[in-house]
């Protein structure tokens, strides 16, 4: 069967002020300025925000129909998304401008731990901008129950790497939010206590170890 894609669109033209757009979304239209590293004035929110609030407003929109859907009470949702990239990159130094790990901080008051982690897996499996993004970039995902304050719980998924899966007579765990922050300091602790220098090649294959936490 055919997929039935839907398509949207927007549109953006340069002000005539430096370093500011117009963006027309369906006769909507809303100021986007250029961040400092490109020379704009940076008063209006900026295009790397304009893409996180994508994901939090389409992921407060998909837990909010979820809850509806699975008859789950959700008193409040709050989604708070943080990127980590190199300015340098977009100013045309030799560096990677992508946007290199994702951190999304759920708070859900209402449901029980169990149905709030089950809001969580439809926001990742029925948000287009998450499930894109995903496959881009890293994204860590933590996720805050409020009830009263003995009941607050919290999970996060964090990614693990063992020394000894890389081939290391070596029990040094590195845990951390993303893969990139992993192999970071795999990399440094490879250096510091084995000697070795790892390479692009040898990353690749130290980040097919990495693995969720259980």
């Amino acid at each position: 069967m055919p997929p039935q894609l839907a398509t949207s669109s927007v549109t953006a033209r340069l002000s005539g002020s430096p370093g500011r757009a117009i963006v027309t979304a369906r006769g909507h239209h809303f100021v986007v300025d250029s961040p400092p590293p490109l020379g704009g004035p940076n008063e209006e929110i900026n295009p790397i925000e304009v893409l996180l609030s994508a994901l939090a407003t389409c992921g407060t929109f998909v837990c909010e129909t979820a809850a509806r859907e699975m008859s789950i009470s959700l008193n409040r949702v709050t989604l708070t998304v943080a990127g980590d990239f190199d300015p340098r990159g977009v100013c045309g130094e030799p560096v990677d401008p992508r946007i290199q790990a994702l951190r999304v901080h759920l708070v859900l008051a209402g449901p029980t731990q169990a149905q709030a982690e089950s809001l969580v897996a439809a926001f990742q499996t029925r948000c287009p901008v998450y499930t894109t993004l995903s496959r881009a970039t890293p994204i860590a995902v933590e996720i805050t129950v409020e009830g009263p304050p003995h009941e607050q719980r919290k999970v996060q998924t964090m990614k693990v790497l063992h020394c000894r899966d890389v081939g290391f007579e070596c029990d040094h765990e590195i845990r951390a939010q993303s893969e990139e922050e992993v192999l970071r300091q795999a990399a440094e602790h490879a250096q510091k206590e084995h000697g070795v220098e790892v390479t692009p090649e040898l990353a690749a294959q130290v980040q097919t170890l990495i693995h969720d936490e259980e």
